[in-house]
C-alpha cells in the first residue's frame, strides 16, 4: 500500500467516540457561554460561570476553547455559517435584477441581526477590552464595507446608479444602511419589527441609489405581487 493510499484510507476514518464526546462538549461550552453573554454581557461574565453553565471544570474549557476572549472569537465562527452568505455573494456577482440584489443585502443583513444579535453584541463589548476580539469585530467591519463595494460596482455595471451617485457613494450608503447595527435600533429601540425594518431598509437603499424609472418600476413589481398572493 502506497503512502498515499494510507493518508486516504486515514483522511475518511469516522471520528472515534472520544473526538465526538470533545466536539460536543465544545459544542456545549460556546452555547453555554453564548446564553451568558446575551444576559450578562462580556466583560461581567467569568469563565468560572461558563464552566458552572456547561457543566464542566475550568480546565476544560481551558483545554477545548481556550480563555474568554477564544471563546467569543469561535463563537463568531457560527455566523458565517448560519447566514447564507456564500449565495448573496453569488447573486450580487452574477444577477441582473439591481432590484432582487439590493434585497439579499438587506435580507443578509437582517438575518445576521436577528439569529447573531446577540453574539454580535458580545463581540463589540469583546472588543473594547480584548484586542484579538477588536481585531475579529475590525475584520468583519472590512468584510461588510467590501460587500457594500462590490454591490455598488455590480449596481453600476448594470447602469442603475441614479445619476450623480458614483460606485464610492453608493458603497458607502449601502455599508451605512445594510449595516446589522441598523436593525438592532430599529428593531431594539424603536421596536419596529425586523419585516417592517428590512422592507424600509430596502425601498430606503433602492431610492437613493437607483435611477426613478427603475424605482418606479420596482413598485409596480411590488404591488403586482401583492395583488397576485391575494388573488
Amino acid at each position: 500500500m502506497s503512502t498515499d493510499t494510507r493518508k486516504a484510507g486515514s483522511a475518511g476514518k469516522r471520528p472515534n467516540r472520544r473526538q465526538v464526546s470533545a466536539a460536543a462538549t465544545r459544542q456545549e461550552i460556546l452555547l453555554a457561554a453564548r446564553r451568558l453573554f446575551a444576559r450578562r454581557g462580556f466583560a461581567r461574565t467569568s469563565v468560572a460561570e461558563i464552566a458552572e453553565e456547561a457543566g464542566v471544570s475550568i480546565p476544560t474549557i481551558y483545554a477545548s476553547v481556550g480563555q474568554k476572549q477564544a471563546i467569543v472569537i469561535a463563537l463568531a465562527g457560527f455566523i458565517e455559517l448560519g447566514i447564507g452568505a456564500a449565495e448573496t455573494r453569488t447573486l450580487v456577482t452574477t444577477g441582473t435584477d439591481p432590484f432582487e440584489i439590493i434585497a439579499a443585502a438587506a435580507h443578509l443583513n437582517r438575518v445576521l441581526q436577528e439569529r447573531f444579535g446577540d453574539i454580535l453584541e458580545a463581540l463589540r463589548s469583546g472588543a473594547s477590552v480584548e484586542p484579538a476580539v477588536a481585531e475579529v469585530v475590525a475584520n468583519g467591519s472590512q468584510m461588510h464595507r467590501i460587500g457594500s463595494r462590490r454591490l455598488a460596482d455590480r449596481l453600476e455595471k448594470l447602469g442603475a446608479l441614479r445619476q450623480g451617485v458614483a460606485a464610492g457613494e453608493a458603497a458607502d450608503v449601502i455599508a451605512l444602511l445594510t449595516d446589522a447595527e441598523i436593525y438592532s435600533t430599529l428593531v431594539g429601540t424603536y421596536h419596529w419589527t425586523f419585516d417592517r425594518a428590512e422592507t424600509w431598509i430596502t425601498d430606503t437603499v433602492r431610492a437613493t441609489l437607483l435611477k426613478a424609472r427603475q424605482v418606479g418600476t420596482s413598485i409596480q413589481r411590488a404591488r403586482a405581487q401583492s395583488h397576485a398572493r391575494k388573488s
